[in-house]
């Protein structure tokens, strides 16, 4: 009889530890699905430093699920007045005139955004954020742009400079980068993102020829080369954007 007895209370109690289970797995969800719909999944960022480097870098994030983001950018080189580095031509006709190095172009990025941690942040008890945390971050970066290439004339008779023709000049190039970065949602709708990537590129500017030693590399507006061609690349950047 007491084995009957303790056979019944034990069903009885795994009938209930299942039922109260299941609602709490059904709760987990629910409670899932009301984060997923009310959490902010989509956010606008703008370069700080771009204004500065002659372009102008405009992304564009989307949460795919709480660790994985998709992240993508435009940026307009050459843009508006953000041209700064001018040269100075004479002209024997119209004088002295400065013009761009640089003309327009544009150039696109995109990556996926793996966070380290799991990047839900409580506050209240309510607010949940998947745009937080310290990331890591592949991408591929396309970009193309115009230069204008400086022609002196000189006078075969006295052997000086009488004009400067200008020439434009196709510029292209790609890189393979991998970022490593952290970002941060503040007062509910503002974010900071700071991160830094190196990898490969790849562009058909020509190898070095002469003056090595005085050469900076390949600035293209959006990626720093160490030379011409194949070589190692590198990007930086700290960005302020808006979740919504």
């Amino acid at each position: 009889m007491k084995i009957f007895i303790f056979c019944i209370s034990f069903l009885i109690f795994t009938f209930c530890s299942n039922n109260l289970l299941s609602q709490s797995s059904e709760e987990n969800v629910n409670s899932e699905l009301i984060i997923l719909k009310e959490t902010k999944k989509n956010a606008l960022k703008v370069s700080l430093l771009s204004p500065l480097l002659e372009h102008l870098e405009i992304s564009y994030e989307r949460v795919l699920y709480p660790q994985g983001n998709l992240e993508l950018s435009i940026g307009f080189i050459g843009f508006g007045n953000f041209k700064h580095e001018t040269r100075t031509i004479e002209n024997q006709t119209t004088g002295s005139r400065k013009v761009p190095v640089v003309n327009e172009g544009l150039f696109f990025r995109g990556g996926y955004k793996y966070f380290f941690k799991h990047p839900l942040a409580k506050k209240s008890g309510k607010s949940y954020r998947f745009l937080n945390g310290l990331y890591l971050q592949p991408e591929l970066t396309i970009g193309s742009y115009e230069v204008n290439k400086f022609n002196p004339v000189i006078d075969p008779n006295s052997g000086l400079r009488t004009n400067t023709t200008i020439t434009l000049d196709k510029i292209k190039y790609q890189a393979l980068l991998l970022q490593l970065g952290w970002q941060r949602v503040l007062l509910k709708h503002f974010l900071i993102d700071c991160s830094f990537g190196i990898g490969i590129g790849n562009d058909n500017v020509p190898r070095w020829t002469s003056n090595y030693l005085l050469y900076v590399g390949e600035f293209h507006r959006g990626l720093y080369k160490v030379n011409g061609g194949i070589t190692p690349a590198a990007y930086g950047a700290i960005k302020l954007g808006y979740a919504f």
